[in-house]
C-alpha cells in the first residue's frame, strides 16, 4: 500500500490511540481494498466539486465488478461521448477517491493495462487480487466488462 500512499516523514508514528475510530475504520477498509477483499462499506464521497463529465465517468468506474475490467474508450461510450476516451483517461489519473473508486479496473481498449499512480506492477497485483486474469501483459478477453446498452 505505501506505492499509493506518501510516506511518513522520519520520525513520525501513527497510534491507534491517536486516530479517529472513523478515520481508522476507514484506513482499514482501504487495506482491505488493496488486498483484494471485498469490503461491505459505504463511503461518504463528494462529487459536488466535479465537473459533470468527471462525476458520471468516475460513476461508471465504481459500476466495473470485482473481477473485471473495462476501458477507457468503452466508459466515453457509456456516457454518449465516443471518442472521448483520453478524457476519460485524465479523469482515472485524477481520481481523487484511489481503490474507492476503482480506477484500477480502466485499462486500454488493448486489454493492455495502461497508467497507474502506483505503477503498473501494483495495477496489475490488485487486479490479480481482485479475480482478473491476465495472457502475458494483457487481461484476458473473458475479463473484460461492457456496459449494458
Amino acid at each position: 500500500m505505501s506505492a499509493l500512499l506518501k510516506p511518513l516523514p522520519p520520525g513520525s508514528d501513527i497510534r491507534e490511540d491517536d486516530v479517529d475510530p472513523y478515520a481508522l475504520n476507514v484506513l482499514h477498509s482501504l487495506h482491505q481494498l488493496y488486498e483484494g477483499t471485498p469490503v461491505d462499506a459505504r463511503f461518504p464521497l463528494s462529487f459536488d466539486h466535479m465537473s459533470v463529465f468527471k462525476r458520471k465517468a468516475l460513476e461508471a468506474t465504481m459500476m466495473i465488478p470485482r473481477g473485471y475490467v473495462s476501458s477507457y474508450g468503452e466508459i466515453a461510450r457509456k456516457l454518449g461521448k465516443r471518442g472521448a476516451a483520453r478524457a476519460v483517461g485524465r479523469v482515472e489519473a485524477t481520481n481523487p477517491f484511489p481503490l474507492v473508486v476503482p480506477c484500477h479496473r480502466v485499462i486500454r481498449s488493448t486489454r493492455a493495462l495502461g497508467e497507474y499512480g502506483g505503477g503498473q506492477e501494483v495495477k496489475r497485483r490488485l487486479l490479480e487480487r481482485e479475480g482478473v486474469r491476465f495472457r502475458g501483459n494483457r487481461v484476458a478477453r473473458e475479463c473484460f466488462w461492457t456496459f449494458p446498452s
